[in-house]
């Protein structure tokens, strides 16, 4: 098992030819491409198990949101502004969502 302050030392941009080890989160900021090598960290098996999970309760709220916007009573009875405070909540766990998708994707290699 490495220590975070190794993989950071490890951390380098690549050139445009080099492929990115498999397990290695990366994000792009600015102009340069950032590879954070995980598997030798984290355990990836793990770590995907933990992403899955967590989308899967913002699942959830989208679900629970969806049936209370689904509800005529709900929606003739609520303010504007709870109704419009449940369409965010499901545009957050929308964009959280993609957010866990993508990380999962990042550890795929």
């Amino acid at each position: 098992m490495r220590t975070l302050s190794n993989v950071w030392r490890d951390c380098r941009q690549p050139c445009p030819h080099q492929d990115v080890p498999k397990g290695a989160a990366q994000t792009v900021v600015d102009e340069a491409t950032l590879i954070l090598p995980l598997a030798d960290v984290i355990d990836l098996e793990q770590e995907r198990a933990r992403l899955t999970k967590e989308a899967a309760k913002w699942a959830d709220e989208i679900r629970k949101v969806e049936v209370k916007l689904a509800n005529k009573d709900f929606v003739d009875r609520a303010p504007p502004e709870i109704i419009e405070e449940h369409h965010q909540r499901k545009a957050e766990a929308e964009a959280m969502i993609a957010k866990l998708e993508a990380a999962k994707k990042s550890l795929a290699g």
